[in-house]
């Protein structure tokens, strides 16, 4: 995929599917797509294909792209893109795809990214960590 069309394509695909899709897309698609133009292409190839913001999918969708944007490149040292900072990339009142949103020990386990945008996904899936499991350690 042609890094300047991941964030769009995969916005787009959100868009036109039902919540469950539109979670898969954003994290489980988002997360590998980011994660693996940063690995073949370099980081200067990330920045490229996530400098520019996507098109408006809805609030709780826009801000869970954000969140999963701000977290691959953060994991590859790359510049976080100034449009996952707005005010339409986050949410007020946390959100879960997967229901209620909990506390406790559970929120630990979030990337920062994830908890700045109050776009929570399930913690105990990899997808959020684009099968990263062994490496990867609570937020502090």
């Amino acid at each position: 995929m042609n890094p300047k069309e991941i964030l769009s394509t995969h916005a787009e695909s959100a868009a036109s599917g039902d919540w469950e899709w539109a979670y898969r897309c954003l994290t489980t698609g988002l997360a590998r797509a980011l994660h693996q133009c940063a690995v073949d292409e370099g980081p200067e190839a990330l920045e490229r294909a996530t400098a520019a913001a996507p098109k408006d999918i809805g609030l709780k969708w826009n801000a869970l792209l954000a969140a999963v944007t701000a977290f691959e490149c953060s994991e590859h040292g790359v510049r976080i893109p100034e449009w996952t900072r707005s005010a339409e990339n986050r949410l007020d009142k946390p959100w879960s795809a997967h229901g209620p949103v909990g506390g406790g020990g559970k929120l630990a386990w979030l990337p920062a990214a994830f908890l700045q945008h109050g776009a929570l996904g399930d913690p105990r899936e990899c997808d959020l960590r684009c099968a990263r499991r062994d490496d990867w350690e609570p937020t502090r």
